[in-house]
């Protein structure tokens, strides 16, 4: 029985991947538990998949997925969490801005009875408006969508197994595992804080309108309240509306060239905000209703069992 996974989701981290496994592996052996190393390729376009064969070839502990395509780092994560097999699953990212050697204080903490334990940045080395925008970010999500997480997480967690096969049991074809993760496990987490170093090799792969984008997805799948907003916002300009056409006709003040195209502006964009809302949720619905997979699993490398592609 595996009693730690170690899941990494690695795009194009040729650079990263070896020197990763150098100390995960000395990481694991120093604890002196059974444990996997899960190596999910997301599609890479670089000698990241050659690299992990390599690897996998002189190890037994180590497994990897490849997937048919990039499908992004929280279908990875997903796929991980599916396929990972001890009691214990840590997720970490491959691009070594957060050391191994914090594995053993992240394990620690969970053992002590937490669902999960969440590696906060006692440092940050990215840019402060990258910070203040993702503290930003993780309050309204939090106030929007009630997904309770707390302030400078990193994607680096502790999970236990019962928690993974709870979110093993959603089926959104849309994927945040951060999201269900903060649903599921609502004042049953504890967190501990890790170094961050700054990234030396490879490129990350958020920017700020992917960042963006996932806040975006976070809220629509997890709330109802933007749509409230938009409802509300139709009735206030509404109301606006029509105090202006009862103004201008007692006033005969408002009727100039300009207060007409800039109300007609207004009340444009107003609209076209609520549609962009709406269209967010039946973008989500037209997403289900196709039944397209998550992802495509075009190889699984894994000592001893005789698995092909597969898709979920």
């Amino acid at each position: 029985m595996v009693d730690t996974s170690i899941v990494i989701g690695a795009f194009n981290e040729e650079e990263n991947v070896e020197e990763l496994y150098s100390e995960l592996t000395r990481v694991m052996r120093d604890i002196g538990v059974p444990y996997e190393l899960l190596f999910i390729d997301d599609g890479s376009t670089d000698r990241t998949l050659e690299l992990l064969r390599k690897i996998y070839e002189s190890d037994q502990q180590v497994r990897v997925i490849r997937f048919g395509r990039n499908f992004g780092q929280q279908v990875a994560i997903a796929a991980g969490l599916k396929f990972a097999r001890g009691k214990i699953v840590i997720l970490i990212d491959a691009d070594l801005q957060t050391p191994p050697s914090e594995i053993p204080r992240l394990r620690d903490k969970l053992l002590e009875g937490h669902d999960i334990v969440y590696g906060v940045r006692s440092r940050n080395p990215v840019s402060w408006y990258r910070r203040i925008g993702s503290r930003a970010a993780n309050r309204f999500v939090a106030k929007v969508a009630g997904l309770n997480v707390p302030d400078g997480v990193s994607s680096f967690l502790a999970l236990d197994r019962k928690l993974v096969d709870e979110v093993n049991l959603f089926n959104e074809k849309t994927k945040y595992i951060s999201g269900h993760l903060g649903w599921l496990s609502y004042g049953r987490y504890a967190a501990i804080p890790v170094e961050r170093r700054p990234r030396e090799r490879g490129k990350s792969k958020y920017t700020l309108w992917r960042l963006i984008g996932l806040t975006i997805n976070l809220v629509t799948l997890y709330s109802t309240a933007p749509l409230v907003i938009a409802s509300f916002l139709g009735f206030l300009f509404t109301l606006c509306g029509a105090v202006l056409c009862v103004w201008s006709v007692v006033a005969r003040g408002l009727s100039s060239v300009g207060t007409v195209i800039g109300t007609v502006i207004l009340f444009s964009g107003v609209q076209l905000l609520c549609v962009g809302i709406l269209g967010e949720y039946v973008g989500r619905i037209y997403g289900e209703v196709r039944e397209r997979p998550s992802y495509v699993i075009r190889e699984v490398l894994d000592h001893g069992a005789d698995v092909g592609a597969s898709k979920s």
